[in-house]
């Protein structure tokens, strides 16, 4: 585990997301300050447990690296991945509730941590730091919907296609400024922990990015790497709703 420092800090609050790094400008000197003192880094292994289902958490974490698995048991003992947190998601809950699920490292990853008492007192004590949160609260909820309808395509080419339309909204994904519904993104996780994900085989996701390509919509620079070639095309093959405002002309399919 490592100390930050204020400079340390607020660089990496703003990595890559405009609405947190217009909140967090907003802060005071003393506010900034307070929030280091509570804060401290820490790189975590492929397979590491980050939070435990049933458990109260008593840590705040903004994901900074990597990708952590939210993964629920159901009654019939089977686990099952219910959502993936990827870079600038906040986790951890500000109250005494137990977490309603595990969660677990797919892939190397570092986690920006803050004491969750603490931080609560700093939300209550400092309206624009709860601002801030306030917007991380709103991503996650936006990420928890497009996860319920990605799992809702009836196919494993929906599935991927709108895994991969996700991925193409995400603020550090790559674009292309003379061709604004082009971008190349980057699988955060190995094929396997991914067909889990998805709910499908390896195999299959495999024959999915093949068909994708096939049909002019992704260009496989590699096995983790792809090329976009038209958003609003892979959007409709993932029968996936329209993405706000800024994030490109998508399209819902017919």
């Amino acid at each position: 585990m490592d100390q930050v420092s204020e400079q340390d800090l607020r660089s990496l609050l703003k990595f890559n997301h405009q609405q947190i790094r217009m909140a967090l400008d907003k802060l005071g000197q003393d506010v900034l300050r307070e929030l280091a003192t509570n804060a401290y880094l820490q790189d975590l292994p492929e397979d590491e447990i980050v939070e435990t289902e049933g458990v109260v958490g008593e840590k705040v974490g903004y994901l900074l690296k990597g990708a952590l698995a939210m993964i629920k048991h159901a009654q019939d003992g089977n686990a099952h991945i219910v959502g993936l947190l990827l870079p600038t998601d906040l986790f951890g809950r500000l109250t005494q509730d137990a977490t309603p699920h595990r969660l677990v490292a797919v892939a190397p990853s570092r986690i920006l941590y803050f004491d969750r008492a603490d931080f609560d007192t700093m939300l209550l004590a400092h309206p624009e730091l709860e601002r801030m949160f306030l917007i991380s609260v709103l991503d996650d909820l936006d990420a928890a919907r497009d996860w319920i309808l990605l799992l809702s395509g009836t196919s494993t080419v929906d599935r991927v296609a709108a895994f991969l339309v996700m991925l193409a909204q995400r603020p550090d994904v790559q674009r292309f400024p003379t061709s604004p519904l082009r971008r190349t993104v980057r699988l955060p996780i190995n094929r396997k922990h991914l067909a889990g994900a998805l709910a499908i085989r390896p195999e299959s996701l495999s024959r999915a990015l093949h068909k994708l390509a096939d049909q002019g919509l992704i260009r496989i620079i590699d096995p983790a790497n792809f090329e976009i070639m038209d958003l609003d095309a892979l959007c409709d093959a993932s029968s996936k709703d329209a993405v706000p405002s800024g994030m490109g002309s998508i399209r819902k399919s017919s």
